[in-house]
């Protein structure tokens, strides 16, 4: 390997070594790190954050590295240990000139990290889990990807919905199946969203087109709407529990599986 690549290896091998001194020759000094939630420019300031990183960094295992010219690309697996215990693949984009690495761009999955490197109070720990719950109404619900959103879930996800439903995950798949068969082009309104804690609330509007079957009842082809309100609690940015009331009477009356009343 040579040129950027060659650069690269050298920095990770030194990274994988906590050999940070060495690590900070294969930066410039224009260095800039672009990331999810900071932006960091010069070596200086990089070096201090990458710091902080090793200091819960159980393994560090670069799996690829992919140069031409002075771009090279790294995809790598990250293992911490607490307080952000995980295992997340990385990539990154880095431009390599002189022999140094003068700009990074890293995508990955770092709701885990948040608090980590998110001094400032725009980015803490509630708009984390607010971000979370916002990915997952988008995809799970407005673009009807059930299979989606898994990245969202802590493996131990307990939902409240009651039986026949399957416990987990799986469950709260079920109810998006069954939804999305009913009313394939569900659009969900954010109303409100509330954070504290560890827990997000939110209210929510919905309007569809009564196009599947549901309950029994045939589709009507009516427009229907409704309201939904969710309680959802989070671990390290993934949703670990979910308490959901939705206005299902009104539903099911507009469908004509209930009577209308009065």
């Amino acid at each position: 390997m040579t040129g950027s690549g060659s650069t690269l290896r050298s920095f990770y091998d030194a990274v994988s070594t906590r050999d940070l001194a060495a690590a900070r020759l294969y930066l410039s000094d224009n260095f800039v790190f672009s990331g999810l939630f900071e932006t960091y420019r010069g070596p200086d300031e990089y070096m201090s954050a990458l710091s902080k990183l090793l200091q819960v960094t159980l393994r560090l295992d670069v799996r690829k590295i992919v140069s031409q010219g002075a771009d090279a690309v790294i995809l790598f697996e990250l293992e911490t240990k607490a307080p952000v215990e995980c295992t997340t693949l990385l990539t990154e984009w880095h431009q390599v000139q002189d022999g140094k690495i003068s700009r990074v761009q890293s995508v990955l999955d770092g709701r885990p990290f948040a608090a980590m490197f998110s001094p400032t109070p725009g980015i803490d720990g509630v708009d984390v889990n607010k971000r979370t719950v916002r990915e997952f109404t988008r995809i799970f619900k407005n673009e009807h990807n059930v299979d989606g959103v898994g990245h969202l879930f802590d493996k131990g996800f307990v939902h409240h919905f009651r039986s026949p439903m399957p416990p987990g995950f799986e469950g709260l798949r079920n109810v998006g199946i069954m939804m999305n068969g009913a009313f394939p082009d569900v659009v969900v309104t954010e109303e409100d969203l509330i954070a504290t804690g560890d827990k997000v609330v939110e209210r929510s509007s919905a309007v569809a087109t009564h196009k599947g079957a549901m309950l029994g009842k045939p589709p009507s082809q009516r427009r229907v709407q409704w309201s939904e309100i969710h309680i959802y609690r989070l671990k390290d940015g993934k949703i670990i529990e979910h308490w959901a009331e939705v206005a299902m009477m009104e539903l099911l009356q507009q469908i004509g599986v209930l009577p209308q009343l009065g």
